[in-house]
């Protein structure tokens, strides 16, 4: 009888790679954390003893791990500081490229804005024009206010 391949291969997964994670993590949870309780619960081992493991275990889990990562930062940061002096002559000509299409767009969009607003601009000036004409023929348009000094009241002592 064959299986469905698809079941077969869920059924694999489950016990060549979940099953061992999943009793790796279990071991290390009751290695870590119960197995200390109960050795202290039952006066097998000091609270000293228990500091001293700990520490131990602090070097092995967390410092080690901890130089090794930033052993790989900082192999990594030489060979990226190694390779940027290579890096401008290789990114020069896309980037004058990139250059140069950014200056054309620029120029025709300078050269169709002056397109669309020279007529709006034609259209203001006569409106305008036209605005001032009719104005003062028909009597609508105030007087520009005469440029007296402004007078202040007398102060005492001030005829």
């Amino acid at each position: 009888m064959s299986l469905d391949p698809i079941v077969k291969h869920r059924r694999d997964f489950r016990r060549k790679i979940v099953l061992p994670i999943a009793l790796s993590a279990l071991g290390m949870i009751f290695l870590l954390f119960v197995l200390p309780l109960i050795l202290v619960a039952t006066d097998t081992i000091s609270k000293g003893q228990i500091a001293t493991v700990s520490s131990v275990l602090l070097v092995i889990c967390i410092l080690v791990p901890l130089v090794l990562v930033f052993l790989v930062l900082d192999v990594l940061f030489i060979m990226l500081a190694y390779g940027s002096a290579k890096i401008p002559a290789k990114i020069y000509g896309p980037l004058q490229s990139v250059r140069r299409l950014v200056q054309r767009t620029s120029s025709i969009t300078i050269r169709a804005a002056d397109k669309i607003n020279q007529p709006m601009l034609a259209v203001n000036v006569r409106l305008a024009r036209w605005e001032y004409f009719i104005g003062h023929l028909l009597g609508l348009s105030k007087k520009p206010p005469e440029e007296r000094p402004p007078t202040s009241p007398p102060q005492a002592g001030q005829p």
